[in-house]
């Protein structure tokens, strides 16, 4: 989402039309509920210009989805909202928000991509060799990031992830209570 904030600021959208909020951040959620959220963002909207509200893991935001609706129907706004677990994901959002959005998927880099990401670090490799790594590390751009530094952060990275995802998008999405059974049968 940052990314694309800087490709708004460089097609001549100035920085007070854009505004981004974090709700990973304890400092973002403290701004308070909904209600206070949505106070907020109005107030920071330019008059008679478009306006960019960036939404990140606003899942972590209870009734979000009031939020959002709210926002999208004033005419000068885009909403962007991005998620990380399971219920992002799922079909529940999208029957809340019929119609009013676009789901974008971020999906792994492609070889060509990882190759260009490679290159500039790694010159000495050859295109056969940096095929054989992207095989074997896969396309994930943080990992492929993390191997630079050395395949054992690379491998604490992933595992994180791995973890992460289990114990958000199932153990607490499914109120799994034996996670050491589970566990076992994920082999963790």
């Amino acid at each position: 989402m940052m990314m694309f904030a800087d490709e708004l600021m460089e097609n001549g959208i100035q920085k007070e039309q854009i505004q981004f909020y974090n709700f990973e951040d304890l400092d973002t959620l403290a701004i308070g509920d909904i209600y206070q959220i949505h106070t907020l963002i109005k107030q920071r909207l330019v008059e008679d210009k478009p306006n960019y509200i960036f939404l990140d893991e606003v899942q972590n935001v209870k009734e979000f989805q009031r939020l959002v609706d709210s926002l999208y129907i004033k005419p000068n706004v885009d909403v962007y909202i991005t998620g990380s677990n399971a219920y992002m994901l799922s079909g529940e959002l999208a029957t809340l928000l019929t119609g009013r959005y676009v789901e974008i998927n971020v999906l792994p880099l492609q070889f060509s991509e990882y190759y260009n990401f490679i290159m500039p670090k790694s010159p000495n490799l050859t295109k056969t060799e940096t095929l054989a790594n992207f095989i074997y590390y896969g396309g994930v751009p943080e990992y492929v990031k993390q191997i630079q530094v050395g395949e054992k952060q690379a491998d604490l990275f992933a595992d994180s992830i791995l973890r992460t995802i289990v114990e958000k998008d199932i153990f607490q999405r499914l109120n799994i209570t034996n996670k050491h059974d589970f566990n076992k049968i994920l082999d963790l």
